[in-house]
Formats: structure tokens, C-alpha cells, sequence
């Protein structure tokens, strides 16, 4: 790992903030990959405080023999992610800590990654236009996260190919992007008073698009996302060959849809409105054509005609495949 020399000193900078669902604490990677990185190394382990947001029906026992203080709120209502991040939202703010990271119960933590947050500590200080660090993402069909607003990417469809900026950000990408890059919840690390300049996650974002509301709103606000060399591994459902044959699947499209729609009527113009609409149209024909993807795609192409929206997600905790499902339809 080499040498690391921290701003921050034993003072606690980051708290870690893993939202679990349907998993035991034992289970989840990210957690344990936390708790072992931090039993390695002490000095690393000053510079973080772990929250464990279980949505879970049943409580459980938080660790007893981590070397980092350890929270644990059980949420048996489900109240969703948006719900979680602000609790760790104010939990940092009441405790005064800059740094806020957002983790799945399934990312694959790196003592490589958490030495990096912490080394760009004395960046982002002079810095306040850094408003989040992120690592790269990688699921089984590659590099998924940073990537393009999805506003922006649907501008992709009438832009020759040789013109159209990356989908996704290339895997030698490090440092600040002035043009409006989004990240995966899982591995973002915010800064506390961004996040509460721009009034906390937005709870019109139970699940999907969350990321992508929260990114927004940061650049809107004058914020930049730094990219990190790091790059973590990360379990994206819609990725697995079965997704479209699970019987949640198809409830859980739908509310991705309408996530997506309000998304874009939320921050689009009307010629993006519309853009979007030929997005869901070729996203009915790519689905057509998939083992299973037909009530997929007629699910697409009614979301195009009616271009409506519901309050909220399906029961699937997975932070991050919201990004993953729109990025299958711009490569």
C-alpha cells in the first residue's frame, strides 16, 4: 500500500455508510471488507466512523469488536435509500464530519480505496468546488460508473459517433470533471455541506435515480466530481442472466421507467423530453429481441406513450443498477 500521510491526523473525516437489505451483516461484503481493512491498519481506521442503515424486516446485533466506532438504525418500514442517506446525512452533520460515503452491501471494499479518500483530503481542502471523490465501478461487463448525466447521453442519439462524447468515463480518467459527470452511489464520497446546500437527497428518489438527482444537483450548484484511480468491484443485478426472467424484475423496470420519466420532466427541456421518449423506443426494440425481454419492452414503449410517473420503487435494494439499465441502451 506504501506510505500515507493524512490532513485529517486521528481526527475522524469520513463516515462510511453501508445500507443493508435482506443480508446479515456477516454476509455483506462491503461491511466485512470495512471491518477487516480497518482491523489492519489503526491509523486508517482514525480517519472513518461506519453506519450500518439496516431495511431489513428483522434487527440484528451490530459488530462488537470493530475498531472503529460503529453505528446501527433499523428501518423496518423500508423507508428506501434516500431515507437512509439522510440520516447518515445528519449524522455527520451532527457529529461534524466533512466526508460522507455512500457504500451497497455488496461493493468490494479496497484498503487501496479507502487510503485514497483519505489522501485526497488535503485536495479537496483547497478546493471547495470538490464536492465528491468516486472510484470506478466495474461489473461483469466492465467499467459502468462514472458516466454521462443521463440528460446529456440522450443528446448521443443525434450526435455522429466520432462527436459523441464517452458514455462512460475511459479507466485512465483521474481528476476533476468540469463536464457534468454522474457516479454510482456505491463508493461516492460527498462533502457534508454540499449535500446540505442542495436540501439532502431528494426523497422523490426512493431508489432509482437517486445518483443521478443527487449529481445534478451538485453541478448545478457549481460542485465538481473528482474521479478516482481506484477501481472497485460491484454486483450489479441487471447485469445477471437471469434478470429478466426473476418474477420482481419486470415491477422493478417499471419503476426504474418512472423514476427515469421524472428524472428527465424534472431537469430536461422539452427537446430532451423528447429525446427520451426515442430513447424508450429503441429501448423497446433492444428488448424485443431478448430471451424474455418482451413484457420488458412493451412495459417501454407504453412508458414512452403515457410518460407517466409513481411515487415510488419496487422492494430491491440495489443502489446502483438504476444507472446500470440506462447505460445498456446508449452503447
Amino acid at each position: 500500500m506504501g506510505n500515507h500521510s493524512y490532513a485529517a491526523g486521528n481526527a475522524c473525516s469520513v463516515l462510511a455508510t453501508v445500507v443493508i437489505y435482506k443480508t446479515s451483516i456477516e454476509n455483506s461484503e462491503a461491511v466485512q471488507a470495512l471491518l477487516r481493512c480497518f482491523a489492519e491498519d489503526p491509523a486508517l481506521a482514525a480517519g472513518f466512523r461506519l453506519l450500518l442503515y439496516d431495511n431489513s424486516s428483522e434487527a440484528q446485533a451490530p459488530p462488537q469488536s470493530a475498531t472503529v466506532e460503529v453505528s446501527y438504525h433499523h428501518d423496518e418500514l423500508n423507508g428506501g435509500l434516500a431515507v437512509a442517506y439522510n440520516h447518515a446525512l445528519g449524522l455527520a452533520v451532527k457529529a461534524g464530519i466533512p466526508w460522507l460515503m455512500l457504500l451497497d452491501q455488496d461493493t468490494r471494499v479496497t484498503a487501496e480505496y479507502l487510503h485514497e479518500v483519505l489522501a485526497l483530503q488535503p485536495v479537496a481542502a483547497q478546493d471547495p468546488q470538490i464536492v465528491a471523490f468516486a472510484p470506478k465501478l466495474a461489473g461483469i461487463t466492465g467499467l459502468r460508473s462514472p458516466a454521462m448525466d443521463f440528460i446529456d447521453s440522450l443528446h448521443r442519439q443525434v450526435i455522429l459517433p466520432r462527436w459523441r462524447r464517452p458514455l462512460i468515463v475511459p479507466l485512465d480518467t483521474y481528476g476533476l470533471q468540469y463536464q457534468r459527470t454522474v457516479a454510482f452511489n456505491s463508493g461516492a464520497v460527498l462533502r457534508t455541506q454540499a449535500v446540505q446546500a442542495i436540501g439532502g437527497f431528494p426523497t422523490a428518489y426512493w431508489l432509482d435515480f437517486l445518483d443521478m438527482a443527487v449529481f445534478h444537483e451538485l453541478y448545478r450548484h457549481g460542485g465538481y466530481l473528482f474521479v478516482m484511480h481506484s477501481t472497485l468491484e460491484h454486483s450489479l443485478s441487471v447485469e445477471e442472466d437471469d434478470f429478466l426472467e426473476r418474477s420482481t424484475s419486470l415491477s422493478r423496470h417499471r419503476n426504474i421507467l418512472s423514476a427515469m420519466t421524472h428524472y428527465v420532466k424534472t431537469n430536461g427541456t422539452a427537446w430532451e423530453r423528447l429525446l427520451h421518449r426515442g430513447w424508450l423506443a429503441r429501448n423497446f426494440f433492444s428488448l424485443v429481441v431478448r430471451r424474455g425481454g418482451l413484457r420488458f419492452a412493451i412495459a417501454s414503449l407504453s412508458q414512452a406513450f403515457t410518460y407517466s410517473t409513481r411515487p415510488r420503487a419496487a422492494h430491491s435494494q440495489s443502489a446502483s443498477a438504476t444507472t446500470a439499465t440506462v447505460s445498456d441502451g446508449q452503447r
